[in-house]
């Protein structure tokens, strides 16, 4: 096994247990997320909601056109 620190600013060092331990490096447990990741999925909700707004919108835009026109009087 390879405990040599690769990359700039990993630092190397013992504790008092004579643990071997690498300094500037986080260890991820399973609670933990990519920093920004709950920002990226809040927003994409976001904009699903907008996008199914638009949509209401537009489709009841349409349908007030079709019962409009086809209530015009027949002399026209």
């Amino acid at each position: 096994m390879n405990t040599t620190p690769d990359g700039p600013g990993l630092q190397e060092f013992a504790r008092d247990g004579g643990e071997r331990v690498i300094a500037s490096v986080r260890r991820r447990t399973r609670t933990d997320r990519v920093p920004g990741s709950v920002l990226i999925a809040v927003a994409a909700w976001l904009l699903a909601l907008i996008g199914g707004g638009a949509l209401f919108v537009s489709f009841s835009a349409q349908y007030a056109y079709i019962v409009a026109a086809r209530r015009q009087d027949a002399d026209e």
